[in-house]
């Protein structure tokens, strides 16, 4: 009979992935955390999940934090569904050994080709051409996002006069551009929380570069005109301009745990790294 397994030693790959809930009391009961919501108790098996993502409403007792860190799971503060990620506690784990494995691939000329050239592949469902820079294939994918942004606008019958927007100044931006901007948004943070769960980091990023978030660019830009800003131009006809963005928020919201979108940038993020 074998011996008991050291459910720390578990990999990320073989966890039960996310755990979202939201309003209630996370604690430790004897030597389990729990949900407490009322007279319910649900059992988080923290040991083999690879991230708790904290929604609205949720107290987190101290003991619950230790517990979660002793296992190895992070904890991510986030909007409903994961719309947004506030905060993360301990990511990268206790040895940063992911980090330090995605920096040595990012400062290799040879591993960072080839982990850009997999984000290309699947974003574009083909393989990239060969013999091509990151800069090329940046400016291959321009073309391709802007083509797909007319072809939206016309499938949907939005006025689309190209991708305008000012950081500084969200509202200074038409309807369709308010709400790509809050579409995409939303899928950022999404990938941030799944490459933080997974003990990597947001920063060092194989396409994009220069962003606390480069990484979740990357990461996002696989799936994002086929999900949210298709998803942007579906509201922007059915709601016109008022309250734009919290339209979107709650269309996301609906599209991510429709599409277990949490899964699915895991699948992006293990794939893209096997370099």
């Amino acid at each position: 009979m074998a011996g008991p397994i050291d459910i720390r030693k578990v990999p990320i790959s073989s966890r039960l992935s996310f755990f979202y809930f939201e309003r209630g009391y996370l604690e430790v009961d004897g030597y389990a955390v729990v949900l407490r919501q009322k007279e319910l108790r649900t059992h988080i098996p923290v040991g083999a999940t690879t991230c708790l993502m904290v929604g609205p409403g949720v107290v987190v007792t101290h003991d619950a934090v230790r517990a979660c860190a002793d296992e190895g799971t992070l904890l991510v503060w986030t909007g409903e569904q994961g719309v947004r990620c506030y905060s993360a506690g301990f990511p990268g784990g206790k040895s940063g050994e992911h980090i330090r494995r995605q920096a040595v691939l990012r400062e290799d000329p040879k591993s960072h080709m080839t982990v850009a050239r997999r984000l290309y592949e699947m974003m574009w469902d083909q393989e990239p051409p060969v013999t091509r820079s990151i800069e090329q294939l940046r400016g291959i994918e321009g073309r391709r996002v802007k083509q797909r942004y007319k072809d939206l606008a016309r499938e949907f019958d939005v006025p689309w006069k190209g991708r305008r927007y000012e950081v500084e100044d969200f509202d200074a931006s038409d309807a369709i551009n308010k709400a790509i901007s809050a579409a995409n948004y939303t899928l950022y943070s999404l990938a941030e929380a799944a490459i933080l769960a997974l003990g990597y980091t947001p920063a060092v990023g194989f396409i994009h570069s220069g962003h606390s978030r480069s990484f979740a660019f990357d990461v996002a830009d696989v799936v994002k005109m086929d999900t949210t800003v298709r998803l942007a131009f579906e509201v922007t006809r059915e709601k016109g301009e008022q309250d734009i963005e919290h339209h979107v928020r709650l269309a996301c919201r609906n599209l991510f745990k429709e599409t277990q979108m949490p899964g699915r940038l895991v699948g992006i993020i293990e794939k893209a790294l096997e370099a």
